[in-house]
């Protein structure tokens, strides 16, 4: 059973099946009161001595969050494995971590310049950012948010920064804590010259143009076939001699 939900996440993309993995693998060590939430947890007055926080916070969860965590993993699988699949698992991974540090850094910037403390827990800081740059790359895909509320994907975007903005512990901090949607925005719209991030991989029926396993499936489709075109004219020619032998 293990085996086969592991193959299933790492069908969705290997990065974003890590990511799952990482996220339960943090809730758990919190349920199981193993101490290790409090060294992942970011905070902005002491996130010059804890640098590893800028990257670890997204994996912390409380012991009672079973909710947070199971609607993170959820979100991560639909949202995430489809950024996966266009951007590749290197890309993928890059932007996770890299909007997690930036969001962090915002904070760190905020909270020198206002004085204000802020803490970051939980993915929903990265996972906002990977929303936003999934809807700037798929802006009329149908979604349902919380499997009710229908939308498209530019709709949740934009749901997804009002969320970042008034969850903030503070007015002051909002615009900081906004930052890393900004740039996810950017880099996923190709606003950032060399550094934005290309449009979608051309979809086919099955993978995409420039990934081998796509051009391994057409050559494996072509071998089918021409053996099927094969076995069919074995088979009329068969025919034809039993005719001519009557």
């Amino acid at each position: 059973m293990a085996n086969d939900l592991w193959w299933n996440l790492r069908r969705n993309g290997e990065g974003t099946a890590l990511l799952i993995v990482a996220m339960a693998g943090g809730f758990l060590a919190s349920f199981l009161g193993l101490g290790i939430t409090g060294l992942l947890v970011f905070s902005n007055a002491a996130g010059i001595e804890r640098p590893w926080t800028f990257v670890t916070y997204p994996f912390a969860f409380g012991r009672g969050d079973l909710i947070g965590v199971l609607f993170a993993c959820l979100w991560l699988y639909g949202i995430g494995g489809q950024l996966e699949r266009a951007w590749g698992r290197t890309r993928f991974l890059g932007f996770f971590f890299a909007m997690a540090a930036l969001g962090a850094l915002a904070l760190l910037i905020g909270g020198f310049l206002t004085g204000i403390g802020a803490t970051l827990a939980g993915a929903f800081m990265p996972l906002a950012a990977l929303t936003v740059a999934w809807g700037t790359l798929y802006p009329n895909q149908p979604v349902t948010f919380l499997f009710v509320l229908p939308m498209t994907g530019k709709w949740l975007a934009w749901l997804s920064a009002i969320l970042v903005f008034f969850g903030s512990s503070d007015p002051a901090m909002a615009l900081f804590a906004c930052t890393p949607l900004i740039l996810a925005w950017a880099y996923a719209g190709g606003r950032l010259g060399s550094l934005g991030a290309s449009r979608p991989v051309e979809r086919t029926w099955r993978g995409f143009r420039d990934d081998p396993r796509f051009r391994e499936e057409v050559e494996r489709r072509e071998r089918e076939r021409r053996e099927r075109e094969r076995l069919r004219r074995l088979f009329e020619n068969s025919l034809g001699d039993d005719q001519d032998r009557r």
